[in-house]
């Protein structure tokens, strides 16, 4: 008997998964869960900066807004980033967290 075979398709390397209770996560304005959708959608180990982030449409206010209201809430932390020479201050890193299960409070959980 024949079988089928389940292989990698080209479009799954073209999309993201993130999980409903970050995309349902009411802590946030819809504003800050694209910005979150955003830095999700790339691998681990990506890095880009909030000048990258700034060039859409919303601009550098709406991205720094965004940036403020997921560190408030945990999805991102920030350090400060020193020139190892000379203990200098560079600026501004941010790593993605995951702050933990959030309250869940949509209707169909």
């Amino acid at each position: 008997m024949g079988k089928i075979v389940r292989t990698m398709l080209a479009f799954e390397q073209q999309f993201a998964q993130i999980p409903n209770r970050i995309l349902r996560d009411d802590r946030l304005s819809y504003k800050a869960r694209g910005v979150l959708g955003v830095l999700l959608s790339h691998r681990h180990g990506f890095e880009t900066r909030l000048a990258d982030l700034e060039t859409g449409r919303d601009g550098r206010e709406a991205v720094r807004s965004a940036v403020r209201e997921l560190q408030e809430v945990g999805y991102l932390t920030r350090t400060t980033a020193r020139c190892p020479r000379t203990g200098r201050v560079q600026g501004q890193d941010w790593t993605l967290c995951d702050p933990g299960e959030p309250v869940d409070n949509s209707v169909d959980k």
